[in-house]
């Protein structure tokens, strides 16, 4: 094994410079919090309370469905508090807007594909179209949101 000084870094540096670290715009930030944060609560909600969440969307969460929710729950909660933090990260220059930029995506991608299920859901006939509109719209909602953010992430500074 090679003897290194204790004032060597761990890893090479590469030769590109560091990168700019760009404040998101006001209306990115104001989105991305406000995705972070619905999510979050949306997500401990169910954990905690998965039956009385489930009935906000007109849902029956039945006693064998709980674990279910309750795991939805749990990773809802932790994407939102993890899109917030790098959004206040960002904002403090201690993170890319490249960083927040992939967090905000694979939020978008969650939503996307939540909308998709309600729409599959509705169709299969699983719940109403009072369930659709309060979830799927929801959804819906959330993946505006991730777009503003995005939309405001590309601007220039």
């Amino acid at each position: 094994m090679a003897n290194q000084s204790s004032s060597a870094p761990l890893l090479n540096p590469t030769s590109q410079p560091p990168p700019t670290l760009t404040k998101p715009s006001p209306m990115a930030s104001g989105a991305i919090t406000t995705l972070g944060a619905l999510k979050f609560v949306l997500g401990a909600a169910c954990a905690v309370a998965p039956r009385f969440s489930g009935g906000l969307f007109l849902l029956d969460v039945t006693p064998q469905a709980v674990i279910m929710t309750r795991l939805f729950g749990s990773g809802v909660a932790a994407l939102g508090a993890l899109t917030w933090s790098l959004n206040k990260w960002a904002n403090e220059g201690k993170v890319t807007k490249d960083e927040l930029r992939r967090a905000v995506i694979f939020n978008l991608a969650e939503d996307v594909a939540d909308v998709a299920s309600c729409a599959i859901g509705y169709t299969t006939g699983m719940y109403g179209a009072g369930t659709l509109g309060m979830l799927g719209g929801g959804c819906a909602g959330l993946a505006a949101l991730g777009v503003l953010g995005l939309i405001g992430l590309s601007k220039k500074e």
